[in-house]
C-alpha cells in the first residue's frame, strides 16, 4: 500500500508516519460499523488515552509503566491503520502475528520503545473497559449484553462518560485525527 504521505508499507517492509496511522484510524468504523453512530478506531485510541488520564487523575498507580504509557495506549491499535479494524471473532491466529509485526515496525521506525510488559497490562485493561463501554453507548444493546456476556463483565461508569463526553463533544473522524495527531505531538518530547 502507498501512504498520502508517500511511505509503502507490506506485510514485511515500510511503516506508516504518525500522520498515516491518525489519518487511517480516523476513517476505519469500530465494531464492523455495526454502531448507532459514527465511531471509528481514531475515536476509541482517542478515548483510551482519555479514560488513562481519568484514571490517573482518580489516583491510579502506573508502577512499572513509563511516561510513554498514554503514547503506547494511543498506538495500541496503531497496526489498523494498515490491517483494518477487524471483529475478535475474525481475527486469525496468523493476522494478530501480522499485527504484533507491524507493531514492532511502526514502533522501531518511530524511534519509540515497545511496552514494558506492566504496560502491556494495562493497556489490555484499557481497551476492555474502552470495549464495553463503546459498547454501552455506540452499539444497539443487544450488541452491549452480547460482550458482556461474553466478557462475563460490564461497563466501567468512567469510561462510560469518557465516551459519552467524547459524542456530546460532537468529535467526527477529521476532529479524531486532529486529536490523535495533537496527542502523538505531545507525548513524543518524552523520547526525544
Amino acid at each position: 500500500m502507498m501512504t498520502l504521505t508517500g511511505n509503502y508499507v507490506e506485510t514485511d517492509i515500510g511503516a506508516m508516519t504518525l500522520a498515516d496511522i491518525a489519518l487511517g484510524l480516523s476513517r476505519i468504523p469500530r465494531f464492523g460499523g455495526q454502531t448507532l453512530f459514527e465511531w471509528h478506531v481514531a475515536d476509541h485510541v482517542v478515548c483510551a488515552t482519555n479514560y488513562l488520564e481519568r484514571l490517573v487523575d482518580l489516583g491510579f498507580e502506573s508502577d512499572g509503566a513509563t511516561k510513554l504509557l498514554p503514547l503506547h495506549v494511543l498506538l495500541h491499535d496503531a497496526h489498523e491503520a494498515m490491517t483494518g479494524d477487524i471483529p475478535t471473532h475474525f481475527k486469525t491466529p496468523d493476522m494478530k502475528a501480522l499485527q504484533a509485526k507491524l507493531d514492532e515496525r511502526i514502533y522501531l521506525s518511530l524511534g519509540f520503545e515497545m511496552p514494558n510488559a506492566v504496560e502491556v497490562e494495562i493497556i489490555k485493561f484499557v481497551d476492555r473497559a474502552m470495549l464495553l463501554a463503546e459498547a454501552k453507548v455506540v452499539t444497539p444493546h443487544t450488541t452491549y449484553e452480547k460482550i458482556c456476556w461474553e466478557t462475563a463483565d460490564a461497563a466501567m461508569p468512567t469510561a462510560v462518560e469518557v465516551v459519552e463526553q467524547h459524542l456530546h463533544n460532537d468529535v467526527n473522524s477529521r476532529e479524531a485525527f486532529l486529536a490523535i495527531a495533537n496527542t502523538f505531538t505531545e507525548a513524543s518530547h518524552y523520547v526525544r
